[in-house]
């Protein structure tokens, strides 16, 4: 039996404390690509458009946090379909897009992303018989 398990040198967070979200290689990368994936589809989307808070008229030259936020829920069923990340029931609910109060050429937003965790251990239990498999009473 072989076990290779790859991981970082990543062991403590900002305070000293031991911190095992990036230990493994998989999540640098399920990260790298979630977050490459949102970005090239919301450029490709919402490039040289306006921001607003509403669109009553459906202007096509106007984004709102509700339009970007469609888009958001959009990707991460793409990313979810693809095994990158996994399903989350409450993910639309808990992503939170708004403008920012003290820029309004800036939208903050915050994504909730649930990663797919990586196959390291199988557990099994292996029983051997010589001859004949036992009885039942």
């Amino acid at each position: 039996m072989l076990v290779d398990k790859l991981v970082t040198t990543y062991q403590l967070g900002s305070a000293g404390q031991p911190d095992t979200t990036f230990r493994d290689i998989q999540a640098l990368f399920q990260s790298m690509l979630t977050l490459r994936y949102l970005r090239s589809r919301l450029d490709t989307q919402f490039s040289n458009r306006s921001l607003a808070q509403t669109n009553p008229g459906g202007v096509a030259a106007l984004v709102t946090p509700a339009d970007i936020k469609g888009s958001l829920v959009a990707s991460n069923t793409d990313l979810c379909n693809w095994g990158v990340l996994a399903k989350d029931l409450n993910f639309a609910a808990d992503l939170l897009v708004a403008i920012n109060g003290s820029n309004p050429s800036r939208v903050d937003v915050y994504y909730p992303a649930n990663r797919t965790m990586p196959l390291d251990i199988i557990a099994g239990n292996a029983t051997l018989f010589s001859g004949t498999l036992p009885v039942a009473a």
